[in-house]
């Protein structure tokens, strides 16, 4: 909101301070509110971003077209506030596999491998899960991203969130 000074009469009042008072604002909200946004994860060294093929069971990461549901994730918050992704592809979330590679499955809320936080570094994200208390990271370089102990300032493990287009 705003006051404009010199609206309509042509006349400049130069005469400050100026005072306008407003009783109430309204302001309204769709019904059923907005749906959440999909993002796109964009490694910091690689330049590439997260995503899956539905026969991997891996995530990971690489080129490719913005459109494509197998790179959009939704943020999901857990009653206890952890973080999880869910892919919009597939329905199924992130989590930290036995194998060392970030995973995805259809895993319940309370399965703290899908459960992580977000930390920021230098304006780009680290997420690090519940379970292992380890990082998400292209470190080995193999395609898929890793989970592991990896520091803040390697670029490997960190990421850039960009709002995907619907």
């Amino acid at each position: 909101m705003n006051l404009y000074t010199d609206a309509g009469s042509g006349v400049h009042n130069a005469t400050f301070p100026k005072q306008w008072n407003v009783d109430y604002v309204r302001v309204w909200k769709k019904d059923g509110g907005y749906p959440e946004p999909y993002y796109r994860f964009k490694n910091h060294q690689t330049g590439e971003y997260m995503h899956i093929e539905q026969q991997a069971g891996k995530v990971q990461y690489g080129t490719v077209p913005a459109t494509y549901w197998s790179s959009q994730w939704t943020k999901e918050m857990t009653a206890d506030g952890y973080i999880r992704f869910k892919n919009r592809w597939t329905g199924n979330y992130m989590i930290a596999g036995a194998s060392g590679n970030v995973e995805y499955s259809n895993a319940a809320e309370t399965d703290t491998t899908s459960n992580w936080t977000e930390e920021v570094v230098s304006g780009y994200k680290r997420y690090k899960n519940r379970a292992n208390g380890q990082y998400m990271h292209t470190e080995g370089l193999t395609g898929y991203v890793q989970t592991g102990s990896v520091p803040a300032t390697y670029w490997t493990s960190q990421w850039a969130e960009e709002v995907a287009p619907n």
